[in-house]
Order: C-alpha cells, then structure tokens, then sequence
C-alpha cells in the first residue's frame, strides 16, 4: 500500500509507534524525502516492524 502525505502526518505515526519520543522529539521528514514504515497489526494495535536491509 502506498500513502503520500504531509511530513506532520508522518511524524504523528512516528511519534504514536515509537517508544519514548514525542511529536516534538521525534525527527521529521525533509522536504520531498522518502519514509517506509512496515507496520503490523498485533493485539488490536498497529505495531512497527524492524526494517530489513
């Protein structure tokens, strides 16, 4: 699935999965940059998943 959208979006997704950071310390997105999220449901909650390299 691909979704575009604004780099604040991004950074609330970020922000929601990632332990220990906030919308404000989580870093955001540059202008026309590329960011893939691999996310899984788990329990009834989305999940993020470890990128592979």
């Amino acid at each position: 699935m691909l979704i575009v959208t604004h780099g604040g979006i991004i950074r609330l997704l970020l922000a929601r999965l990632t332990e220990g950071v906030t919308f404000y310390t989580v870093a955001a997105p540059a202008p026309g940059e590329v960011t893939v999220l691999n996310l899984r449901k788990d329990e009834g909650a989305w999940r993020m998943m470890p990128r592979e390299v």
